[in-house]
Protein backbone atom coordinates (compact mmCIF):
# COMPACT_ATOMS: atom_id res chain seq x y z
CA UNK A 1 0.00 0.00 0.00
CA UNK A 2 1.59 3.23 -1.04
CA UNK A 3 1.84 6.29 1.38
CA UNK A 4 -0.76 7.95 0.03
CA UNK A 5 -3.02 5.23 -0.30
CA UNK A 6 -2.86 5.27 3.36
CA UNK A 7 -3.42 8.93 4.06
CA UNK A 8 -6.54 8.61 2.27
CA UNK A 9 -7.63 5.50 4.12
CA UNK A 10 -6.72 7.28 7.37
CA UNK A 11 -8.72 10.81 6.79
CA UNK A 12 -11.17 8.56 5.56
CA UNK A 13 -11.52 6.61 9.07
CA UNK A 14 -11.21 10.18 10.59
CA UNK A 15 -14.34 11.06 8.99
CA UNK A 16 -16.01 8.08 10.07
CA UNK A 17 -15.45 8.72 13.73
CA UNK A 18 -16.02 12.58 13.41
CA UNK A 19 -19.63 11.36 11.76
CA UNK A 20 -20.15 8.76 14.55
CA UNK A 21 -19.27 11.33 17.79
CA UNK A 22 -21.47 13.96 15.52
CA UNK A 23 -24.58 11.42 15.56
CA UNK A 24 -23.75 10.60 19.12
CA UNK A 25 -23.88 13.83 20.46
CA UNK A 26 -27.45 14.38 18.60
CA UNK A 27 -28.72 11.53 20.76
CA UNK A 28 -27.46 12.40 23.70
CA UNK A 29 -28.95 16.55 22.89
CA UNK A 30 -31.89 15.02 21.82
CA UNK A 31 -32.38 13.12 24.91
CA UNK A 32 -31.56 15.94 27.47
CA UNK A 33 -34.27 18.59 25.91
CA UNK A 34 -36.83 16.06 25.78
CA UNK A 35 -36.04 14.76 29.47
CA UNK A 36 -35.94 18.38 30.86
CA UNK A 37 -39.09 19.62 28.96
CA UNK A 38 -41.21 16.12 30.12
CA UNK A 39 -41.44 18.15 33.80
CA UNK A 40 -43.76 16.39 36.41
CA UNK A 41 -46.99 17.88 37.22
CA UNK A 42 -46.81 18.93 40.83
CA UNK A 43 -45.15 17.15 43.68
CA UNK A 44 -45.23 13.45 41.08
CA UNK A 45 -42.38 12.62 39.87
CA UNK A 46 -44.18 10.62 37.44
CA UNK A 47 -45.53 12.74 34.03
CA UNK A 48 -46.72 9.83 32.25
CA UNK A 49 -49.76 7.64 33.53
CA UNK A 50 -50.55 4.74 32.38
CA UNK A 51 -54.09 4.53 31.16
CA UNK A 52 -53.59 2.73 27.47
CA UNK A 53 -52.11 3.94 24.75
CA UNK A 54 -54.02 7.41 23.94
CA UNK A 55 -51.74 10.09 24.91
CA UNK A 56 -52.53 13.62 25.90
CA UNK A 57 -49.76 16.34 26.34
CA UNK A 58 -50.73 19.21 28.45
CA UNK A 59 -49.05 22.19 28.25
CA UNK A 60 -49.25 23.97 31.41
CA UNK A 61 -47.99 27.77 30.89
CA UNK A 62 -47.40 29.61 34.72
CA UNK A 63 -49.81 32.26 35.77
CA UNK A 64 -50.19 34.74 38.71
CA UNK A 65 -53.87 34.22 39.19
CA UNK A 66 -55.91 30.89 40.96
CA UNK A 67 -58.02 31.36 38.20
CA UNK A 68 -55.31 29.59 36.13
CA UNK A 69 -54.60 27.62 37.97
CA UNK A 70 -57.92 26.13 38.33
CA UNK A 71 -58.67 25.70 35.00
CA UNK A 72 -55.31 23.66 34.28
CA UNK A 73 -57.00 21.10 37.08
CA UNK A 74 -60.09 21.00 35.22
CA UNK A 75 -58.17 20.37 32.36
CA UNK A 76 -56.45 17.36 33.99
CA UNK A 77 -59.87 16.15 35.31
CA UNK A 78 -60.71 15.89 32.24
CA UNK A 79 -57.49 13.97 30.79
CA UNK A 80 -58.37 11.07 33.39
CA UNK A 81 -62.03 11.13 33.47
CA UNK A 82 -61.19 10.29 29.18
CA UNK A 83 -59.27 7.41 30.65
CA UNK A 84 -56.34 8.67 28.48
CA UNK A 85 -52.85 8.66 28.94
CA UNK A 86 -51.70 12.43 30.62
CA UNK A 87 -48.05 14.01 29.99
CA UNK A 88 -47.81 17.20 31.32
CA UNK A 89 -45.25 20.27 29.94
CA UNK A 90 -44.49 22.87 31.95
CA UNK A 91 -43.34 25.33 29.52
CA UNK A 92 -42.53 29.96 30.28
CA UNK A 93 -44.94 32.21 29.96
CA UNK A 94 -43.41 33.05 25.93
CA UNK A 95 -45.11 31.44 22.58
CA UNK A 96 -41.53 30.03 21.78
CA UNK A 97 -41.92 27.96 25.37
CA UNK A 98 -45.41 26.77 23.97
CA UNK A 99 -44.03 26.14 20.05
CA UNK A 100 -41.02 24.03 22.11
CA UNK A 101 -42.70 21.91 24.43
CA UNK A 102 -45.68 21.42 21.18
CA UNK A 103 -42.28 20.15 19.23
CA UNK A 104 -41.27 17.43 21.84
CA UNK A 105 -44.58 16.16 22.32
CA UNK A 106 -45.04 15.98 18.55
CA UNK A 107 -41.73 14.01 18.73
CA UNK A 108 -42.51 11.65 21.52
CA UNK A 109 -45.86 11.06 18.66
CA UNK A 110 -48.96 11.93 21.80
CA UNK A 111 -52.50 11.70 20.32
CA UNK A 112 -53.66 14.79 21.13
CA UNK A 113 -51.99 18.59 22.60
CA UNK A 114 -54.02 20.78 24.89
CA UNK A 115 -52.84 24.00 25.57
CA UNK A 116 -53.99 27.68 25.80
CA UNK A 117 -51.98 30.03 23.40
CA UNK A 118 -50.76 33.26 25.14
CA UNK A 119 -51.31 35.10 21.91
CA UNK A 120 -53.57 34.52 18.76
CA UNK A 121 -51.10 34.44 15.81
CA UNK A 122 -47.56 32.98 15.22
CA UNK A 123 -48.54 29.28 14.95
CA UNK A 124 -48.66 28.61 11.06
CA UNK A 125 -45.64 26.07 11.03
CA UNK A 126 -45.93 24.45 14.36
CA UNK A 127 -49.80 23.20 13.60
CA UNK A 128 -48.52 22.16 9.90
CA UNK A 129 -45.92 20.10 11.76
CA UNK A 130 -48.82 18.42 14.12
CA UNK A 131 -51.08 18.31 10.98
CA UNK A 132 -48.35 16.30 9.27
CA UNK A 133 -47.66 14.01 12.26
CA UNK A 134 -51.33 13.16 12.79
CA UNK A 135 -51.51 14.91 16.51
CA UNK A 136 -54.71 16.44 17.21
CA UNK A 137 -54.15 20.18 18.86
CA UNK A 138 -56.90 21.59 20.83
CA UNK A 139 -56.47 25.20 22.00
CA UNK A 140 -58.24 25.76 25.24
CA UNK A 141 -59.70 29.63 27.11
CA UNK A 142 -57.81 31.19 24.13
CA UNK A 143 -58.36 30.99 20.40
CA UNK A 144 -56.42 30.94 17.38
CA UNK A 145 -56.01 32.94 14.44
CA UNK A 146 -55.25 31.21 11.02
CA UNK A 147 -54.03 32.34 7.98
CA UNK A 148 -55.78 30.45 4.95
CA UNK A 149 -53.52 27.72 4.49
CA UNK A 150 -53.40 26.77 7.84
CA UNK A 151 -54.60 23.60 9.58
CA UNK A 152 -57.26 24.01 12.20
CA UNK A 153 -57.69 22.75 15.39
CA UNK A 154 -60.34 22.35 17.98
CA UNK A 155 -60.79 25.18 20.09
CA UNK A 156 -62.82 25.17 23.20
CA UNK A 157 -63.10 28.73 24.63
CA UNK A 158 -65.39 31.31 26.67
CA UNK A 159 -67.65 33.83 24.84
CA UNK A 160 -65.91 36.71 26.00
CA UNK A 161 -67.29 39.30 23.40
CA UNK A 162 -71.07 38.09 24.42
CA UNK A 163 -70.16 37.85 28.52
CA UNK A 164 -68.64 41.55 28.47
CA UNK A 165 -71.86 42.89 26.25
CA UNK A 166 -74.14 41.36 28.92
CA UNK A 167 -71.79 43.18 31.68
CA UNK A 168 -72.54 46.22 29.85
CA UNK A 169 -75.88 46.21 30.90
CA UNK A 170 -74.67 46.06 34.56
CA UNK A 171 -72.44 48.90 34.35
CA UNK A 172 -75.04 51.24 32.33
CA UNK A 173 -77.70 50.38 35.28
CA UNK A 174 -74.98 50.92 37.96
CA UNK A 175 -74.47 54.33 37.11
CA UNK A 176 -76.61 57.54 37.40
CA UNK A 177 -73.69 59.71 36.59
CA UNK A 178 -71.12 59.52 33.72
CA UNK A 179 -68.76 56.60 34.47
CA UNK A 180 -64.89 56.96 33.48
CA UNK A 181 -63.46 53.83 33.49
CA UNK A 182 -60.10 52.07 33.43
CA UNK A 183 -59.38 49.28 31.73
CA UNK A 184 -57.04 46.39 32.72
CA UNK A 185 -55.78 44.78 29.64
CA UNK A 186 -54.71 41.17 29.66
CA UNK A 187 -51.80 40.18 27.10
CA UNK A 188 -51.38 41.95 23.80
CA UNK A 189 -52.31 40.17 20.88
CA UNK A 190 -53.83 37.55 23.21
CA UNK A 191 -57.61 36.03 22.12
CA UNK A 192 -59.53 36.82 24.90
CA UNK A 193 -58.05 40.21 25.48
CA UNK A 194 -59.40 41.16 22.46
CA UNK A 195 -62.51 39.87 22.62
CA UNK A 196 -62.98 41.71 25.85
CA UNK A 197 -61.98 44.79 24.78
CA UNK A 198 -64.14 44.59 21.46
CA UNK A 199 -67.50 44.11 24.17
CA UNK A 200 -66.51 46.63 25.63
CA UNK A 201 -66.14 49.02 22.93
CA UNK A 202 -69.11 48.28 20.86
CA UNK A 203 -72.63 48.85 22.24
CA UNK A 204 -75.70 47.40 20.86
CA UNK A 205 -76.89 50.71 18.76
CA UNK A 206 -73.60 50.34 17.11
CA UNK A 207 -71.57 53.20 18.55
CA UNK A 208 -68.31 52.53 19.44
CA UNK A 209 -67.17 54.00 23.37
CA UNK A 210 -63.77 53.71 24.10
CA UNK A 211 -62.49 53.64 27.86
CA UNK A 212 -61.13 57.10 29.28
CA UNK A 213 -57.97 54.87 30.51
CA UNK A 214 -56.39 51.54 28.91
CA UNK A 215 -53.56 50.03 29.73
CA UNK A 216 -51.78 46.40 29.72
CA UNK A 217 -51.35 44.97 32.72
CA UNK A 218 -50.14 41.91 31.34
CA UNK A 219 -52.30 39.51 33.62
CA UNK A 220 -49.55 40.47 36.64
CA UNK A 221 -51.39 41.70 39.87
CA UNK A 222 -48.41 43.98 40.59
CA UNK A 223 -48.18 45.71 37.67
CA UNK A 224 -51.90 45.92 37.82
CA UNK A 225 -51.67 47.66 41.33
CA UNK A 226 -48.94 49.89 40.34
CA UNK A 227 -51.30 51.29 37.05
CA UNK A 228 -54.07 51.36 39.41
CA UNK A 229 -52.99 53.31 41.91
CA UNK A 230 -50.86 55.63 39.34
CA UNK A 231 -53.81 56.51 37.44
CA UNK A 232 -56.55 56.66 40.56
CA UNK A 233 -53.86 59.43 42.27
CA UNK A 234 -53.97 61.44 38.35
CA UNK A 235 -57.19 60.95 37.65
CA UNK A 236 -59.64 60.75 41.03
CA UNK A 237 -63.13 60.84 38.41
CA UNK A 238 -62.42 57.13 37.74
CA UNK A 239 -65.55 55.15 38.73
CA UNK A 240 -65.45 52.30 37.03
CA UNK A 241 -62.33 49.49 36.69
CA UNK A 242 -62.60 46.44 34.85
CA UNK A 243 -60.08 43.40 34.33
CA UNK A 244 -59.95 41.67 32.22
CA UNK A 245 -58.20 38.41 34.13
CA UNK A 246 -58.68 37.87 37.91
CA UNK A 247 -54.45 38.27 38.84
CA UNK A 248 -55.08 41.72 37.54
CA UNK A 249 -59.19 42.39 39.41
CA UNK A 250 -56.89 41.15 42.75
CA UNK A 251 -54.27 43.99 41.78
CA UNK A 252 -57.02 47.03 41.29
CA UNK A 253 -58.53 45.57 44.28
CA UNK A 254 -54.97 45.98 46.40
CA UNK A 255 -54.82 49.03 45.05
CA UNK A 256 -58.47 50.24 45.86
CA UNK A 257 -57.85 49.13 49.02
CA UNK A 258 -54.60 51.37 50.22
CA UNK A 259 -56.86 54.45 48.59
CA UNK A 260 -59.70 54.89 51.12
CA UNK A 261 -61.40 58.18 49.24
CA UNK A 262 -61.85 55.56 45.97
CA UNK A 263 -63.03 52.54 48.03
CA UNK A 264 -66.72 53.62 48.15
CA UNK A 265 -66.69 54.79 44.83
CA UNK A 266 -65.00 53.16 42.56
CA UNK A 267 -67.02 49.84 41.57
CA UNK A 268 -64.63 46.65 40.57
CA UNK A 269 -65.67 44.45 37.75
CA UNK A 270 -64.14 41.60 35.93
CA UNK A 271 -62.92 38.08 34.77
CA UNK A 272 -62.91 35.45 37.45
CA UNK A 273 -63.29 31.65 38.25
CA UNK A 274 -61.26 30.72 41.53
CA UNK A 275 -63.21 30.54 45.19
CA UNK A 276 -60.81 33.94 46.43
CA UNK A 277 -61.84 35.84 43.49
CA UNK A 278 -65.89 34.36 44.26
CA UNK A 279 -65.44 35.35 48.01
CA UNK A 280 -64.36 38.79 47.18
CA UNK A 281 -67.50 38.61 45.32
CA UNK A 282 -69.51 37.74 47.76
CA UNK A 283 -68.06 40.27 50.39
CA UNK A 284 -69.31 43.08 47.71
CA UNK A 285 -65.55 43.93 47.41
CA UNK A 286 -66.11 43.10 43.96
CA UNK A 287 -68.93 44.59 42.27
CA UNK A 288 -69.49 42.52 38.93
CA UNK A 289 -67.53 39.41 37.51
CA UNK A 290 -67.77 37.74 34.58
CA UNK A 291 -67.43 34.02 35.98
CA UNK A 292 -65.73 31.35 33.89
CA UNK A 293 -66.74 28.09 34.81
CA UNK A 294 -63.94 25.84 34.44
CA UNK A 295 -66.15 22.80 35.18
CA UNK A 296 -67.72 23.32 31.85
CA UNK A 297 -64.69 23.51 30.29
CA UNK A 298 -63.75 20.06 32.05
CA UNK A 299 -67.05 18.56 30.40
CA UNK A 300 -66.43 19.56 26.99
CA UNK A 301 -62.89 18.60 26.59
CA UNK A 302 -63.76 14.87 28.41
CA UNK A 303 -66.42 15.05 25.10
CA UNK A 304 -64.16 15.88 22.73
CA UNK A 305 -61.29 13.66 23.83
CA UNK A 306 -63.49 10.78 23.95
CA UNK A 307 -64.34 11.29 20.09
CA UNK A 308 -61.28 11.36 19.49
CA UNK A 309 -60.16 8.45 21.56
CA UNK A 310 -62.66 6.26 19.59
CA UNK A 311 -61.25 7.63 16.45
CA UNK A 312 -64.71 9.22 15.66
CA UNK A 313 -63.69 11.96 12.47
CA UNK A 314 -65.04 14.99 13.52
CA UNK A 315 -64.07 18.57 12.22
CA UNK A 316 -62.19 20.82 14.21
CA UNK A 317 -64.82 21.16 17.32
CA UNK A 318 -65.42 24.95 17.67
CA UNK A 319 -67.16 25.66 21.45
CA UNK A 320 -67.74 28.73 23.05
CA UNK A 321 -69.01 28.50 26.73
CA UNK A 322 -71.14 31.43 28.01
CA UNK A 323 -69.95 33.70 30.93
CA UNK A 324 -72.13 33.76 34.17
CA UNK A 325 -72.53 37.16 35.01
CA UNK A 326 -72.17 37.84 39.05
CA UNK A 327 -73.86 40.94 39.86
CA UNK A 328 -75.44 42.99 42.68
CA UNK A 329 -78.82 41.39 42.50
CA UNK A 330 -77.81 37.73 42.47
CA UNK A 331 -75.79 38.48 45.83
CA UNK A 332 -79.10 40.12 47.24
Amino acid sequence: MTRQTKSHSNQRSYQIVIIIILLAAAVVSTSFLLINLLKPYGKSNVWLSEKGDFVVGLIRTPAEDDGRTKQYDALINAIDQSDCEKMVMNAERTQASQIENMRALIAYRVDVIVFTPLVETGWSRVLREAADAQVEVIAVANAIKYKSEDPHCHTLTFDYFGGMQTCLEDINGAFQDEQIMLELVGSVNAYSSRELSRGIRQRENGEIKVPEYSYSADNLTSYAEEITLGVLAAHPQVNLIFAQNEGMLLGAYAAVQEMPQHSQVCKLYGLGSSQRIYDLYETGAIDCLLWADNEILSEVLTDLLIDLKQHIETEPRIVEIPLQILADKERE
